[in-house]
C-alpha cells in the first residue's frame, strides 16, 4: 500500500466515524421524537409563568405579543412577565400599546429596579415577579406558535423533568443568514442530543422550561452572575450535576422563531458573547468539545484538499457521506424541516462553514470585549 493512499485512509477515518456517529444520534432522536407525539394529554397541567426580559426590542414586541395573545394554553394557568432591562427606544410604551391591542390577559409588564442591569438581572427580576409552579423562558426576539407551552408541559408531565429543554430556529434569507440557520439547527440538534443521551451539555435560555423550585434552589448556588451570558447553560449544568431530570421536547409546536443577524458583524459579536461563558467556569468536557470540533474542522479541510490531489473519488464519497449525515442531523431543526429542504443548502456550505468555524475560534480567542444592547462588556 502506497505512502498516500495510507495517509489518505488515516485522514478519512474521522471523517467516516463522525458521519456514522451522527447517523446514530438521528435515528435515538428521531425514535424519541415519535415515541412523544404518541404521549396521551393529560387532564391536568401545572401553572405557568412565561418569562420575558428584553431591552431595546421595540421593533421585535408587536410580533411576540401577537403571538402570546394566541396562545392556548389555559389563561388561569398561565401569566406572561415582560422584565425591561432599562431599553433606550420605546420599548415598554410599545408593549403596553400592544398588550391592549391584543388584549393580553394576566401580563405583569415592569422595569427593573435602578442598580440592577443585564439579561441576568432582568430574569431575577422576572422571577420574583412571577405566581406560578413552571417558569418558561424565552427572548423578546422570538415567534412562537399557539401551542408552544402546550408542547413543553406536555414532555415536562411525562418526564416529571425539573427542565424541559426546546429548539430555536433561525430564519434565514441571505448566504451569511443560512450559514447562522445552519449553525443553529446543528447546536439544537446537538443539545437534543446531549440530553436524550443524559450527557446534557448545551441548551438556548430562548426555550427553557424550568421547575421554579428547581430554578430557586439552582440559583441560590449558581456563582456566574458576573458573566453577560450562560443564565441558561450554567443552569442547566447546575440542575444536571444535582441529578434533577432533564428532558428535551421535540413536538411539532415546541420551537420558537427568530430572525438571523443581518450583518455578520453581529454575528460575531454573538458568538464572543457566548464564548464568555466557555472561558469561565465551564466544566473541562465542554472546553474540550469546543476545542475537538475546531480540529475536526481543520482535518476535514485538510482531508478534503490531500485526498481531491491525489484521490478526487474517495474526497466526493467523504464530501457526500458527511453531506447525508449531517444533514439528517439537523433536517428537524432547520426554520422549513425535512431532508430535501436543506441537504443543497448544507451541501454548498460544507466547506464555507469549516471555514468560519477556524476563523470563529480565532476570533473568540482574540477578542477582548464584546458589546451587546448598547453596553460594552470583557469577553
Amino acid at each position: 500500500m502506497g505512502i498516500f493512499l495510507s495517509a489518505a485512509i488515516f485522514l478519512a477515518v474521522p471523517v467516516l466515524a463522525y458521519a456514522l456517529f451522527l447517523i446514530r444520534i438521528s435515528v435515538i432522536t428521531d425514535r424519541a421524537r415519535k415515541e412523544q407525539q404518541n404521549w396521551p394529554v393529560p387532564d391536568a397541567l401545572p401553572s405557568v409563568s412565561v418569562v420575558i426580559p428584553f431591552r431595546n426590542e421595540e421593533k421585535n414586541l408587536p410580533a411576540l405579543l401577537e403571538c402570546l395573545s394566541k396562545l392556548q394554553y389555559r389563561q388561569d394557568l398561565l401569566e406572561i412577565i415582560l422584565a425591561d432591562d432599562h431599553s433606550e427606544d420605546d420599548g415598554f410604551l410599545c408593549a403596553e400599546k400592544y398588550i391592549k391591542e391584543f388584549d393580553i390577559q394576566n401580563v405583569t409588564l415592569a422595569k427593573i429596579p435602578q442598580g440592577k442591569t443585564g439579561k441576568k438581572a432582568a430574569i431575577e427580576f422576572g422571577v420574583s415577579l412571577a405566581k406560578h409552579d413552571f417558569l418558561l423562558f424565552t427572548d423578546a426576539d422570538c415567534r412562537m406558535t399557539a401551542f408552544w407551552v402546550n408542547d413543553l408541559m406536555l414532555v415536562q408531565h411525562h418526564e416529571n423533568a425539573a427542565m424541559v429543554c426546546g429548539p430555536v430556529k433561525v430564519h434565514a434569507q441571505t448566504l451569511i443568514q443560512i450559514l447562522e440557520m445552519l449553525e443553529t439547527a446543528a447546536l439544537m440538534a446537538t443539545s437534543a442530543a446531549g440530553i436524550l443521551m443524559k450527557k446534557p451539555n448545551f441548551c438556548n435560555g430562548a426555550n427553557l422550561l424550568i421547575s421554579k423550585t428547581a430554578w430557586l434552589e439552582a440559583a441560590a448556588k449558581r456563582k456566574d452572575e458576573f458573566l453577560a451570558s450562560g443564565d441558561d447553560v450554567f443552569l442547566l449544568h447546575q440542575l444536571h450535576e444535582g441529578g434533577e431530570k432533564i428532558a428535551y421536547c421535540l413536538l411539532e409546536h415546541s420551537g420558537v422563531e427568530t430572525d438571523a443577524h443581518p450583518r455578520l458583524a453581529e454575528l460575531i459579536n454573538q458568538k464572543v458573547r457566548w464564548a464568555g461563558k466557555w472561558k469561565s467556569g465551564l466544566r473541562g468536557a465542554n472546553a474540550a468539545m469546543a476545542l475537538l470540533i475546531w480540529f475536526f474542522h481543520a482535518v476535514f479541510l485538510f482531508t478534503l484538499v490531500f485526498t481531491g490531489i491525489h484521490y478526487p473519488v474517495l474526497a466526493f464519497c467523504l464530501y457526500a457521506g458527511k453531506n447525508f449525515a449531517e444533514t439528517l442531523f439537523i433536517k428537524n431543526f432547520c426554520h422549513t424541516p425535512g431532508y430535501q429542504h436543506n441537504s443543497g443548502k448544507v451541501f454548498l456550505f460544507q466547506i464555507p462553514y469549516s471555514l468560519y468555524v477556524l476563523f470563529m475560534g480565532i476570533r473568540i480567542l482574540l477578542s477582548p470585549s464584546f458589546t451587546w444592547k448598547g453596553r460594552h462588556y470583557p469577553a
